[in-house]
């Protein structure tokens, strides 16, 4: 699912249940069950989002290579994730089959 979509359907589905709910049971209670409601599905969307942005852009060897020596999020033929070198044109493993580059470092706790 890419950002774009992830967005349009945010934005149409949030509205939508929030109005759905407010409109079977308005009064009292059923309204603020709305609103937590609302509250609830719009933190699972950004928890989507985060998860979204945060995914690797993997990158298939046969499409191109690192245009930098260095460590790399890679795949190998046998579908396993690992941290490879890349140096002079070549993998210190043969067996890389797409790559991303590596996350920034954690930098600790926002405050």
């Amino acid at each position: 699912m890419n950002k774009e979509l992830l967005a349009n359907i945010r934005n149409i589905l949030i509205p939508t249940l929030a109005s759905c709910l407010k409109r079977t049971n308005y009064e009292g209670q059923g309204e603020k069950d709305a609103i937590e409601f609302t509250h609830d599905i719009t933190e699972i969307f950004d928890l989507a989002e985060q998860q979204l942005y945060a995914q690797p852009k993997w990158i298939p060897c046969s499409e191109r290579l690192p245009e930098k020596d260095g460590e790399y999020l890679t795949t190998t033929e046998d579908g396993l994730c690992d941290v490879e070198s890349y140096g002079d044109g070549e993998w210190f493993y043969d067996d890389v089959v797409a790559w991303a580059p590596l996350p920034e470092p954690w930098k600790g706790e926002e405050t």
